[in-house]
């Protein structure tokens, strides 16, 4: 299946797969332990499907049956990369999007394609092209000391007439992935969205046949078996007629396939002979990116050589059901918005009001003394004031909110030393361990 049909985006990759996951339906209240469950609630979600999918052959390499379907996709991410080759390039969208995310998947020698992070800040080390909105450059993302990643990736950007596009990847050459290719083929990450919507739609996975959790996962296992086996023939198929497999209709393909293989026809053979009049080829109606076409002659290339790496910091992320109070998220949520807010004054904001406060207390007192030298009072008080923060601080540091915390990979948070380096931790998954650079 893999030679069928050839791929002309990133010839380099071993392979190129889409990962992510999908939340089942709700089930029917039937049962009697579940006729009490108000409607909407999380007990009647069976749970969600999380996938890799490979571009490539359109056939699904690893499912996962998740139970809980609210459960942060970040923290079991490393799972869907068991068995693929180092040197495939991955797709996946924003909600994967972390820094450890992105330096383990450099670090691990997966090439990878994805979007950038509204209000994620990076800096430009080095530009290979930049005219108006179009940017080709060398970036490190993460500005800041709290968090960055540690490898260099490339950003691209551009203007496609109806929105400002950027992304990112770890193939820092754009001779080798221009910049066409890297949204052709984020555009092909949908694929795994088509894929999702087949076994739903097409297939009728949204109606359940009970709501038993076992029964469903082998509904979920005889819909993927048939899913896989129609991507085939639609395959087949498209290499056949020599045409691109979206041109071949995939919900044609489920609603008359059963009808030849009972009136023992041969789908292939069928298809090939009628299909273009009957409608199973026609044009594919897929979004096309539109990218300014960049020769190499107009590239700036770095004379000097460049350091690829730099020490990373990440953000700890603490699972839902370790928080102190899961049943109220939204306190908490609200609580941990004031530490943040707190967090984020400064210490010359905060010695100011100090000073304010204090000056205002002594003012009765000390009248005649803040006239002569009122430059210098503020001073002493501030700085008494930063010692204040500073030791309050010190032994009740304020801690990452929730929000900080799910918008980033489970690994091990980075503290940052107000004297020297830190150390950089050894980040540890379930069957994985790396180190930080």
């Amino acid at each position: 299946m893999e030679g069928l049909i050839p791929c002309h985006l990133a010839p380099f990759a071993k392979r190129i797969v889409s990962i992510d996951e999908t939340s089942w339906d709700a089930v029917q209240r039937h049962l009697e332990p579940l006729r009490e469950v108000p409607a909407g609630n999380e007990k009647l979600l069976p749970g969600k499907l999380a996938g890799r999918f490979n571009i490539r052959t359109q056939q699904w390499e690893l499912v996962q049956w998740r139970s809980k379907a609210f459960a942060n996709g970040k923290v079991q991410v490393l799972s869907l990369l068991e068995g693929l080759p180092a040197l495939s390039l991955i797709l996946f969208d924003l909600g994967y999007f972390s820094f450890a995310w992105l330096d383990y998947l450099t670090q691990m020698q997966y090439w990878f394609v994805c979007r950038l992070r509204e209000k994620v800040s990076y800096r430009i080390v080095h530009t290979y092209y930049r005219h108006e909105g179009t940017l080709d450059a060398l970036v490190w993302v993460g500005a800041y000391r709290t968090q960055c990643c540690g490898e260099m990736l490339r950003l691209v950007r551009f203007y496609d007439g109806t929105a400002l596009r950027t992304y990112l990847t770890n193939v820092l050459d754009p001779t080798q992935l221009s910049m066409s290719q890297v949204a052709h083929l984020y555009a092909r990450r949908w694929d795994i969205e088509l894929a999702f919507l087949t076994l739903k739609k097409h297939l009728g996975l949204r109606h359940w046949w009970s709501s038993q959790s076992i029964l469903i996962q082998q509904q979920c296992l005889v819909v993927l078996i048939v899913a896989q086996l129609l991507q085939a023939l639609r395959m087949q198929i498209a290499a056949e007629a020599g045409v691109d497999p979206f041109e071949v209709s995939l919900p044609l393909l489920v609603e008359y396939v059963p009808y030849f293989i009972t009136s023992r026809q041969s789908s292939l053979h069928w298809v090939l002979t009628h299909g273009k009049s009957l409608g199973f080829i026609r044009p594919s109606s897929r979004y096309v990116p539109v990218v300014p076409a960049i020769p190499t002659h107009a590239m700036t290339f770095p004379s000097m050589p460049i350091k690829l790496t730099r020490p990373a910091r990440y953000l700890e992320y603490v699972p839902l059901e370790q928080c102190s109070d899961p049943v109220s998220p939204n306190v908490s949520k609200t609580a941990t918005a004031k530490k943040r807010a707190a967090a984020k004054t400064s210490p010359h904001k905060q010695s100011d009001a100090t000073a304010s406060n204090a000056s205002k207390t002594a003012a009765a007192k000390k009248c005649a003394a803040a006239k002569t030298s009122s430059h210098k009072q503020p001073d002493a008080v501030a700085h008494h004031a930063s010692k204040t923060d500073s030791s309050t601080t010190k032994h009740s540091p304020v801690k990452a909110s929730s929000h900080e915390q799910y918008d980033t990979l489970s690994l091990n948070a980075s503290k940052t030393a107000p004297a020297k380096e830190p150390t950089p931790p050894k980040i540890s998954f379930p069957k994985y361990s790396l180190v930080d650079s």
